[in-house]
This record gives structure tokens, C-alpha cells and sequence, in this order.
């Protein structure tokens, strides 16, 4: 059964604008895309840094950001996440690890982004649940 929240969940990250999803590891963002293919969303996914600045530029087609904090070659997540931040304030972001020690956790926390998901997350009924 899906509770109040999980519906206005579902419907923040369902519709015409897409999910913005940042994630150097193809593996990642092919395991994402299959675990929320049930759930009609939209996603376009970058897997650059620089192509992720850009997308950070065009941050108002978003709807929800999903960045991966550990981004590869010496470039964080962090800096997207500051990027978008500065143009769409607005625009919830969720972080991405599959590493993360506790003071990497309230470096970031301290920054508001919307959640922090450990990797790989997987976008199903037991996730919507967690919310």
C-alpha cells in the first residue's frame, strides 16, 4: 500500500520534466534507469563532469537532481550540487555514495541537499517505502 507521502514522492519525480542523473559509472545509471522504469520516469543522464556543469546551467528543466558525490578524476559531486544550488535554489538533489565516512556525511550534510542515497540505490517499492 503506498501512504500519502510516497504518492506526493512519486509525483514530485513522475511527469514531463526530467531527473537530472550525475554519475560517472555507467553500470550505475543503467542500474538505476531499470530499477524506475515502473514509475514513468523521465531521466537524462550525464556522465561527464564538464556535461554535468552544462546541465547544472540548464538546472530549471529539472525537476529532482541525483548526484553521485564521487564523480571520478579528482571531481566531486559537490561541485555540481553548488552549481545547481546557485541557479535553482528551488530544485531538490539528492546524493549519490557508495563511500562515505561520517565526516564526509556532515560536510554534506551541512550543504541541504533534499537525501542522501547510499549506491547502488534501487528505485522500487521497498525505496518509496524508506522516504
Amino acid at each position: 500500500m503506498t501512504t500519502p507521502y510516497q504518492k506526493e514522492w512519486l509525483q514530485a519525480i513522475t511527469g514531463p520534466r526530467p531527473v537530472l542523473l550525475v554519475d560517472d559509472s555507467k553500470d550505475d545509471c543503467f542500474s538505476i534507469l531499470r530499477s524506475s522504469q515502473d514509475f514513468n520516469i523521465a531521466w537524462t543522464v550525464v556522465n561527464d563532469f564538464q556535461e554535468a556543469l552544462k546541465a547544472a546551467n540548464d538546472c530549471k528543466h529539472y525537476r529532482l537532481a541525483v548526484i553521485d558525490l564521487h564523480l571520478g578524476g579528482g571531481n566531486s559531486g559537490v561541485e555540481i550540487y553548488k552549481a545547481i544550488k546557485s541557479r535553482c535554489p528551488w530544485l531538490p538533489v539528492l546524493i549519490l555514495s557508495g563511500y562515505i565516512n561520517e565526516q564526509m556525511f556532515d560536510d554534506i550534510t551541512n550543504l541541504g541537499f533534499a537525501m542522501f542515497l547510499r549506491k547502488p540505490p534501487s528505485f522500487d517499492q521497498k525505496f518509496f517505502g524508506e522516504l
